[in-house]
């Protein structure tokens, strides 16, 4: 009976130790669980902060892209409105020339009175030579 009261005296010894070191194996799990879910937590707010980021980087190239199809749209336009004007303006120009100076003005208008005038004193008239057109009409 002695015998049997040390096995289990050894027994319970053993037990206690054996539930000690579970104890402590199982606090140095807890405490790197612990560990690695808090390294979790950390990871997932990096994450949503690269997030956030890439999220207004993306806002912001959209802005961008529609303010530049916006200037490309109104440069298109104002090339267009110039490529139409600018034949209009070509026609203004020669319909109606810029203002002369009036020495120029003078002198076109003394030409043309000596052109239209009987007796032309700076142009002389010349006399028509009758070709053979000419003879045609008087038969």
């Amino acid at each position: 009976m002695a015998d049997l009261q040390q096995e289990v005296a050894a027994g319970s010894r053993e037990l206690v130790a054996g539930e000690a070191e579970m104890r402590a194996s199982f606090t140095t799990l807890q405490k790197e669980l612990q560990a690695q879910a808090s390294d979790i937590a950390r990871q997932r707010g990096n994450l949503e902060a690269e997030r956030q980021a890439m999220a207004q980087e993306r806002r912001v190239i959209a802005k961008e892209r529609q303010a530049d199809s916006l200037i490309a749209a109104a440069i298109k336009s104002s090339a267009e409105l110039l490529l139409y004007l600018l034949p209009l303006a070509i026609a203004a120009y020669l319909l109606w020339p810029p203002d002369k100076d009036a020495q120029s003005q003078a002198a076109a208008e003394i030409l043309i009175e000596d052109f239209v005038s009987a007796h032309p004193r700076i142009t002389q008239a010349t006399p028509r030579i009758s070709g053979p057109s000419d003879t045609s009409s008087t038969s």
